[in-house]
């Protein structure tokens, strides 16, 4: 082992590779307390005695401070709204020796239930999932940070109990503050918003493929809102929205340059007797709402709790819920493409049945709370 003590860490074993080559990882002890070390191949801090001119070497200066007053202000942002064993797993120190960086996080269980594995539990444990996550996100979003980087990969789920999920989010490497994206055009920075093209949003897309629509300045948060339409999709269904797969090979593509994905057919096999049935028609156009190509038409994390809740609670069909007021959405970035009508989004690889009930009916009338990227649907029986 080259190093052995880092910072008054203890390795416990060599680095080893991570995030496509990106960085490297470890795990440490430190006063009794056991770490998870990460250190980043780039940037690199310049010492006296590293190659290269006296010009190379300031430039390379200010790239490891634009770095490191970025992780610092996210530090500053999240640290206050965090706490040991909650459920963003974030920085405790972070530090260059050498030409390296280091960041370190309390260490964590990383095994989780797969996206497969929550899709056969019953429709109202999912629901439990998908609220517990939202809730964590929501610590972030409170501090207008951009996760950048949502995956299943990047939630861990684990099951206390039949009715007790703890979600726990990880990996901040990708993320930015909102409307203050890396800059594309910096390959440096370009390195910051690799992210995971699965799970792209479409201005995302529009920003990394550089076609002009999209400034640093129009990524926020509902980027983030996007892609965990794509994880909660493959928790209720076990399956990827639906989009044409013939003309696009990811979602943010079809809700970009054609038809917006819309949420498969959700069921609930393990449905318990005597339960509410949950209106999953209600559901799929809360869901499908978070595929919408406008960024400021799609569901903030607080109305997506609100109508989830509902939803599961059974309230969606037995009372019409208040009305959340909301200031006017900012204009939109005019995103290359034609708009799609949310009346509209229907799926081209064939008919979504994600408006039909568990039971093959037609759900009565839902009433969803009406708020930012939400309109008043519908559907008589």
């Amino acid at each position: 082992m080259a190093i052995e003590v880092l910072r008054g860490y203890r390795l416990l074993k060599d680095f080893a590779m991570i995030s496509g080559g990106r960085c490297k990882w470890t795990f440490a002890v430190k006063d009794g307390e056991e770490y998870f070390i990460k250190q980043y191949l780039s940037p690199r801090y310049p010492t006296a005695d590293s190659p290269g001119s006296e010009k190379t070497k300031q430039t390379k200066l200010r790239d490891c401070e634009i770095f490191e007053n970025h992780q610092q202000r996210l530090r500053d942002e999240i640290g206050p709204r965090v706490s040991k064993g909650g459920n963003v797993v974030f920085t405790v120190d972070f530090f260059h020796e050498g030409t390296f960086y280091y960041k370190v996080t309390e260490k964590i269980d990383v095994s989780s239930l797969t996206p497969s594995e929550i899709a056969l539990l019953p429709l109202d444990a999912r629901l439990l999932i998908i609220l517990t996550i939202l809730s964590a996100l929501r610590v972030l979003h409170a501090a207008n940070i951009v996760h950048g980087d949502l995956k299943p990969d990047n939630i861990l789920i684990k099951q206390k109990s039949e009715s007790n999920f703890v979600a726990k989010l990880i990996d901040f490497d990708d993320s930015y503050f909102a409307h203050e994206a890396p800059d594309i055009n910096d390959e440096e920075e370009l390195e910051d918003i690799v992210g995971t093209l699965d799970y792209y949003s479409p201005e995302l897309g529009a920003y990394v493929r550089k076609d002009g629509s999209v400034k640093s300045s129009d990524l926020g948060l509902e980027s983030d809102i996007f892609a965990l339409g794509i994880i909660f999709s493959q928790y209720l269904t076990g399956k990827k929205p639906e989009f044409d797969a013939k003309k696009h090979t990811y979602a943010w593509q079809a809700a970009l340059y054609g038809t917006a994905p819309v949420l498969p057919k959700v069921v609930d096999k393990a449905h318990k007797s005597g339960s509410h049935k949950i209106d999953t028609h209600a559901l799929a156009n809360v869901i499908n709402l978070m595929f919408h190509k406008d960024p400021t038409e799609r569901p903030s994390l607080n109305a997506l709790i609100d109508n989830i809740k509902a939803i599961k609670n059974g309230s969606s069909t037995t009372m019409p819920l208040s009305v959340i007021v909301t200031p006017e959405p900012p204009t939109a970035p005019t995103i290359t493409g034609k708009l799609v009508e949310k009346s509209k989004e229907k799926s081209t690889s064939g008919s979504s049945d994600a408006g039909t009930a568990a039971d093959g009916t037609t759900p009565p009338t839902s009433k969803l709370i009406i708020g930012r990227g939400f309109t008043k649907k519908s559907t008589d029986s």
